[in-house]
Order: C-alpha cells, then sequence, then structure tokens
C-alpha cells in the first residue's frame, strides 16, 4: 500500500474540516427551523379599490351621477328606476310604489361635486365606482351646501356602454361585490361622455374652488406662505386677486405630485401642488 505523502495528509485533513464545517451548519439550521416559528406568508392583494387620479374618468363618474340626482329634481320617476341597481332595488324592496320615501329627491339647481372617487374591476366588463361628495345648489349670489358626505355606487359596463347606480351609507369592500354582476340596457342608464378635461380647465376648477374657498373664508388653510388668517386677510385685502385666468402651466415636483402653476389678469402667480384630485395646497406670490 502506497504510503500518504505529507501534501496528501494536509488535503485530507482540509477536506475533513470542510465536511465538519458544513454538517454542523447544516444541523444547526435544522434545528433553527424547528424551534423559531416560520414567518407567516403574506399574499399580495392584486384586486382592490384604487384611487382615481385620472381627471377624464372623476368627472366622467361625477357627470353620470348627476344624472339620478337630475331624474329626482324632475321627478322623472321611470328615470330613477331604471338608472338605480337592480340588486339595490330588491335588496331594498323599491318600487314605484315606495321610491319616494326610499330615495332622497332634490330642488332646481342642485346638484353633485365629488371629493373623493374609486375604482374596482368586478369582472371583465363591470367596473364599480365608489364615490363620495356634496349636494350643492348654484344659487344666484352663491353656492350653498345642501347635504354632505354623500355616497355612491356607480356600475359602469363599458363594452356596452350602460351604467347602474347605488346610494350608499358607508364604503363597500371588494368581498362585498358579485363577480357575476350585469346591467341589461334600458332607455334611461346609457352612460353619458364628458369632454376631455384639458390643462386649461383643470386650471378653471381650481382657481374657481379656491376662489369658493376665499368666499367662505377657509383659503388660509389651504395657502402655504401665509401661516396665519390674520396675515392672509390682511394680503387678500391689500391686493386685488382675481379668478380670470391669464396662463397656466401643469408640471410635476420632485415627488411626483402634478404642480399647476396660473397667472391671474393680474399677473400674481398662483402654485396649485395637487396631493389628489380636488386636494391641494396653493402659494401666492406676485
Amino acid at each position: 500500500m502506497k504510503k500518504l505523502s505529507k501534501e496528501d495528509l494536509y488535503k485530507l485533513a482540509i477536506v475533513s474540516f470542510i465536511f465538519f464545517v458544513i454538517v454542523i451548519i447544516t444541523l444547526f439550521a435544522i434545528n433553527r427551523k424547528r424551534t423559531e416559528p416560520s414567518a407567516p406568508i403574506v399574499e399580495p392583494d392584486e384586486k382592490q379599490f384604487t384611487r382615481v387620479t385620472n381627471y377624464n374618468i372623476f368627472y366622467f363618474v361625477n357627470n353620470n351621477i348627476n344624472t339620478l340626482i337630475n331624474y329626482t329634481i324632475e321627478k322623472k320617476n321611470e328615470g330613477i328606476l331604471n338608472i338605480l341597481d337592480e340588486d339595490y332595488k330588491r335588496e331594498q324592496n323599491i318600487t314605484s310604489n315606495n321610491l319616494e320615501m326610499k330615495i332622497p329627491f332634490y330642488n332646481d339647481e342642485d346638484y353633485y361635486k365629488a371629493k373623493l372617487t374609486k375604482s374596482y374591476q368586478i369582472n371583465e366588463n363591470i367596473t364599480v365606482y365608489y364615490t363620495e361628495g356634496d349636494i350643492l345648489n348654484e344659487g344666484y349670489d352663491e353656492t350653498t351646501l345642501v347635504k354632505e358626505n354623500v355616497k355612491y355606487l356607480l356600475y359602469v359596463d363599458y363594452d356596452n356602454m350602460v351604467c347602474s347606480i347605488e346610494p350608499i351609507n358607508e364604503e363597500r369592500k371588494e368581498e362585498d361585490f358579485s363577480s357575476n354582476k350585469t346591467i341589461s340596457l334600458n332607455g334611461f342608464n346609457q352612460v353619458k361622455q364628458i369632454e376631455l378635461i384639458s390643462t386649461e380647465r383643470i386650471c378653471s376648477i381650481y382657481m374657481a374652488d379656491y376662489f369658493d374657498k376665499i368666499a367662505k373664508n377657509e383659503a388660509y388653510k389651504y395657502t402655504t406662505n401665509y401661516n396665519t388668517k390674520e396675515n392672509f386677510e390682511k394680503f387678500y385685502e391689500n391686493n386685488y386677486l382675481v379668478s380670470e385666468i391669464k396662463s397656466c402651466v401643469q408640471n410635476t415636483n420632485e415627488v411626483g405630485n402634478r404642480v399647476y402653476i396660473i397667472i391671474d389678469k393680474n399677473n400674481y402667480q398662483y402654485h396649485f401642488v395637487e396631493k389628489n384630485i380636488l386636494d391641494y395646497t396653493v402659494a401666492i406670490t406676485k
């Protein structure tokens, strides 16, 4: 038998040491796995309500909710019954005989103004929009609040361009909706399209909303370069701010928020920083 050289003995010792280390590490890992509780596996939620950030969709939903509001103003009961969601009518036992006891009816110049809209894809054909906002009245001198925090679900079948509406009291969860949802076409529930919302239109919307806040003595809370109501009121009294727009541009800030820079006809500059649609802060400079 050939005698092992000193070099062979060194190699054998190294291999044996490496094998011993691997065995120890493996046994330690097995023992640790047995004694320590495993971390729970959290599956990502791939289907959930998502906040609407697209202006065209936001105002599309708002416009179609106002179809129901207009039917109630006109006391068009047939229209109301045909645009209300079928499942909702069945659950609430709504008929032509009890409609006025089940559904709020509104008055001339009342309208719905959404503050928040979310969307969720129920099935291949149907998207549901959750929206919350206020019922306002456009009077001759001022806009007044009729009812606040009014919530609706708008179901839309984009293939057939039909919709249905469900008044609700609180926000729904995804599991509340049946994947078998359908909407039947009738003469009153075709969706109403809107014109595309341009940057200029968005700027007009923000200026109108901000000057409405000025009229209600609420603007200082949204104005970042005046930290007290007194400072803002002093600035407003000593400067001639107007809602008439001379120019407007849209860009994006460093954290991805949309920013609208508006110059009024007296050359005051408004920097609207948008958190979400109609949720903003503004700085005013000359």
